[in-house]
């Protein structure tokens, strides 16, 4: 108990809050990556919890451009923009969850059906998994398609394709093999 609440803690303190008439030079640079200039800083921002599908994967363009216009109307609208610090990536991105005014960016990406829960994030979340069946049953966003690939085994299959290796999600025989 005393570890969880030491955790909310160091969360609470760990929040960066900037105006949106302070950011300067904001990109999106997929569905769940952002940077923005605060001063001579530049933060890069990775979205806690949730992968969304990557640029060159059905539905990246997509999930990129909803992050996008989710940001631009909050800009728009003068509201802040709030990122509670969870940890730092191994790119030296933070890692944390991103609010504009009142309203959660991380949830609405998975509830608008452009991004899945990530299963690795720790410390474990099983809010954005509920959020995540909530949006494939109302099939939205990437759920109307029935064919969708999560975004890390889109990466691994990338990368071993790269490295020569067969696709991972074709079978790697004929299936007239068999017969009929």
């Amino acid at each position: 108990m005393k570890f969880k609440l030491l955790n909310l803690l160091l969360l609470v303190i760990a929040v960066i809050t900037v105006n949106a008439s302070d950011l300067y030079n904001i990109t999106v640079s997929d569905g769940d990556t952002i940077a923005f200039s605060d001063g001579d800083k530049r933060i890069r921002v990775r979205l806690y919890g949730i992968d969304a599908p990557e640029l060159d994967q059905p539905f990246g363009e997509e999930a990129k451009t909803y992050l996008c216009n989710l940001i631009k109307s909050g800009i728009a609208e003068g509201k802040s923009i709030n990122t509670m610090k969870v940890t730092t990536d191994a790119y030296d991105r933070v890692v944390g969850m991103l609010y504009i005014g009142d309203a959660c960016i991380n949830v609405k990406m998975v509830l608008a059906g452009y991004a899945w829960h990530y299963p690795e994030t720790k410390p474990v979340s099983n809010d954005f998994k509920m959020h995540q069946e909530y949006a494939q049953i109302r099939r939205v966003g990437m759920w109307k398609s029935p064919d969708n690939i999560a975004p890390w085994e889109w990466r691994k299959n990338k990368r071993v394709k790269e490295l020569g290796g067969p696709d991972l999600y074709v079978p790697k025989f004929p299936l007239t093999m068999f017969g009929k």
